[in-house]
């Protein structure tokens, strides 16, 4: 019986072939997706009454404390923002990426955040900026930049998931058990629960844009369409692999998977960054993508406005912003190619690349926390 662990070894015409189809493929899927907050401040504990009604109980904290805590919260995101840089990386992304990095600069909250932080902070020695001089409860400037530090610039502690496999042994000589042992000896513990809820294998062929373009891969993006369908407890995402027209193998199916598990781990969907760190994870990966010495990617340097300037659709005339969006879209497949190299073989990354190999193990040991 072929031992398991053979599929993480590519073979080489054959396949080769095949996934320069599966990238082609994948680009249609990528390019649209591109394209397209109070803590309270009062904790309430249920008991149950004899007589099974709800008994509410309240336990408030002192308005003193309160405005401790929130000038503290306050202090500690201004020495973020300065010492991760975070203002200077964003006016550089977005000089260099334009409306691209719109969408994830704004379904993470992270442009909103600089902004009120601006507003607001000038303002913090004004009296009922941090608590309400009538009522602690109420919502303030200082709540509001407080609840944005704490939620989205301060690293929590992770909730640990498992990831679900469906219809895995669809896939021919593949089973279920085999796969999971395989990503859980293959990446570090935590890379894949962190981000990403489920497998799935459809079975199913995906051909799109008038059956021009075939969808064997794909992992769905954080916005607005993912926000609706996540619980608040798990915001993570789902991989999905088609059947390819021509058929599939173990060895092809996991070559795509290994792909694929590259976008639920970066700057804009993984549920482990901070946005500092989403925001830095970015700008250190597209200094990567666009460096003279980067790493080799046949796939990433064929991707070009002829290939994906058809899913514009007419909307952008502009030339020079078709090119932002087809930097940004280079970027976020850069980001798996190297992640998938390094995992692959780390060594020879190391001896390629060494500064890819570098910000691979730098973000990937952050991504598994």
């Amino acid at each position: 019986m072929e031992k398991f662990e053979d599929i993480s070894k590519p073979k080489t015409s054959e396949k080769k072939d095949r996934l320069d189809s599966f990238f082609n493929r994948h680009l249609a899927m990528l390019t649209l997706s591109v394209t397209v907050l109070f803590t309270p401040e009062v904790k309430a504990v249920e008991n149950t009454a004899t007589d099974n009604t709800p008994k509410i109980e309240t336990f408030s904290i002192t308005p003193q404390k309160l405005e401790s805590e929130r000038r503290k919260a306050l202090t500690d995101f201004q020495e973020t923002l300065k010492n991760e840089q975070v203002l200077e990386k964003i006016i550089k992304i977005k000089d260099f990426f334009g409306p691209a990095v719109k969408n994830f600069l704004n379904d993470r909250d992270i442009e909103s955040d600089i902004n009120n932080i601006r507003k607001f902070e000038p303002k913090k020695d004004n009296r009922g900026f941090f608590v309400g001089e009538d009522d602690a409860n109420i919502i303030t400037l200082g709540s509001i930049l407080a609840d944005a530090y704490h939620d989205r610039w301060e690293q929590h502690e992770q909730k640990k998931n498992k990831v679900a496999f469906n219809n895995i042994e669809s896939v021919p000589d593949l089973k279920t058990e085999e796969l999971a042992n395989f990503l859980n000896n293959f990446y570090p513990n935590n890379y894949l629960s962190n981000s990403i809820s489920s497998v799935t294998f459809t079975g199913k062929t995906n051909i799109e844009a008038g059956g021009k373009s075939q969808v064997v891969g794909s992992a769905e993006t954080y916005g607005m369409s993912s926000m609706a369908k996540a619980s608040p407890d798990d915001t993570r995402l789902p991989i999905t692999i088609n059947m390819p027209a021509e058929g599939i193998t173990k060895d092809y199916f996991i070559e795509v998977l290994k792909h694929e598990i590259g976008h639920p781990n970066d700057w804009s969907s993984s549920p482990v960054l901070t946005s500092a760190e989403r925001v830095s994870m970015l700008y250190e990966v597209s200094e990567r993508c666009f460096a003279k010495n980067k790493l080799a990617s046949k796939y990433v340097d064929n991707i070009n406005l002829d290939k994906v300037g058809s899913h514009f659709g007419g909307e952008i005339k502009d030339e020079e912003t078709k090119k932002k969006y087809l930097n940004y879209i280079k970027v976020t497949e850069y980001w798996p190619e190297i992640a998938k190299a390094y995992f692959d073989n780390p060594n020879g990354l190391k001896e390629d690349s060494p500064e890819d190999f570098a910000v691979v193990e730098k973000w990937a040991k952050i991504l598994s926390r």
